[in-house]
């Protein structure tokens, strides 16, 4: 028994060790992996389908790296727009400040006027 699962560990490291080392192109790997005697797995490696999904992961990691890009730059000009937006409603604020304040002077100047000419015309 200690014999055999001796055995069973030394297959398993082998394979294991196997599975760890680079694939060659268009080679099948068969790793046989045993939890207990009754049971044995088998996974199937194959190197261009690694490949084609190393592609693809890289594909998309691109893709993702121009979205983040293009995303920090939609950021970028919205913070820009803000600040403008910000700085045209501080201006429109200090203008319709001014306005009004025109507008008091004026409406003051013209009462003060009216009411000296009407006291001109009691005179």
């Amino acid at each position: 028994m200690e014999t055999s699962q001796k055995e069973l560990n030394n297959e398993r490291q082998m394979k294991m060790d196997q599975l760890s080392s680079p694939l060659e192109d268009n080679r099948l790997t068969i790793y046989t992996c045993s939890n207990d005697i009754h049971g044995t797995f088998l996974l199937l490696f194959s190197s261009s389908i690694v490949e084609e999904h190393q592609k693809y992961i890289e594909q998309l990691q691109g893709t993702l790296s121009e979205k983040d890009n293009e995303r920090n730059s939609l950021s970028e000009r919205l913070n820009t727009l803000e600040l403008e937006l910000q700085r045209t409603v501080d201006d429109h604020t200090w203008k319709s400040n001014e306005y009004e304040e025109s507008l008091q002077s004026l409406t003051q100047e013209r009462d003060a006027l009216i009411e000296q000419q009407a006291t001109h015309s009691k005179e």
